[in-house]
């Protein structure tokens, strides 16, 4: 691995560490909330974590460029992206509940090569890079090896907003599996999948920073991720089918059959 991307380790685990610190400060505390184009809410505590980040990263790598959940694309002269999402799960946030978490993923040449996801309500540090493993806490984590009888479904929270796309296979899925939960957070839903806790994850409304990091520890933790038609996952892609890998192909044949594909 190159001195960069070494280096980039370290430093996105203490960006990832300071923006948790930030989150946990304003938790429980009264917001102030605006609102995205598309509805989304964006609070204080999005952008205070988000500057922290971007500030670590443009001292330490000013030529790198920068997809920030919040500020957008910030264009470097490098091989290397950072991805941020500063809160992910802002809504559960909002609502005091503790399921909302920092991602942190870094690309060269559009391959994520590190995930950092901290879960700070859980005091859980998730780390990922490409090739050596995932790890919860240090501990090294790896995928269940359930069937899909047995597993533990994750879906998508936007059923409002997405309509038939969502709503079309969920009975199929979910009588197909032995529970379902909807967390309202991609770096739960798969932190969750890479420590064997939960099986599968769909999820019909990705951004990058959404998964860029999660996506990797699950990988590295022995999980697969496409999209729907079963291409591996990159970044930019907008619809996410993540399981423990065993159940992999059933999942996907549900969703086809469901809608077509």
């Amino acid at each position: 691995m190159p001195d960069t991307e070494i280096e980039a380790k370290e430093l996105a685990i203490f960006a990832a560490k300071e923006a948790g610190r930030i989150l946990m400060e304003d938790f429980g505390k009264k917001a102030k909330v605006s609102t995205k184009l598309k509805g989304e809410p964006v609070t204080e505590s999005d952008i205070k974590s988000e500057e922290r980040i971007i500030d670590l990263i443009q001292e330490k790598y000013p030529g790198h460029s920068i997809i920030a959940e919040e500020r957008g694309f910030l264009k470097g002269n490098s091989d290397y992206t950072w991805i941020v999402d500063p809160l992910d799960g802002t809504r559960n946030f909002l609502h005091e509940l503790p399921y909302f978490g920092v991602s942190i993923a870094l690309e060269r040449k559009r391959e994520v090569v590190l995930g950092v996801v901290n879960l700070p309500c859980f005091d859980e540090f998730y780390v990922a890079e490409k090739g050596k493993g995932a790890y919860l806490d240090g501990e090294r984590i790896t995928v269940s090896k359930k069937s899909l009888e047995e597993s533990l479904l994750l879906y998508e929270s936007e059923f409002r907003r997405i309509g038939e796309l969502a709503t079309m296979p969920f009975s199929d899925l979910a009588t197909s599996v032995s529970a379902v939960r909807i967390f309202g957070s991609a770096s739960v839903s798969l932190t969750l999948i890479a420590s064997g806790k939960a099986e599968a994850y769909i999820t019909y409304n990705v951004k990058p920073g959404d998964i860029a990091g999660g996506a990797l520890i699950l990988e590295e933790a022995g999980g697969i991720v496409t999209d729907l038609e079963g291409t591996p996952w990159d970044s930019y892609m907008d619809r996410m089918v993540a399981t423990n890998g065993r159940i992999h192909e059933e999942v996907l044949k549900i969703l086809r059959n469901k809608l077509r594909i």
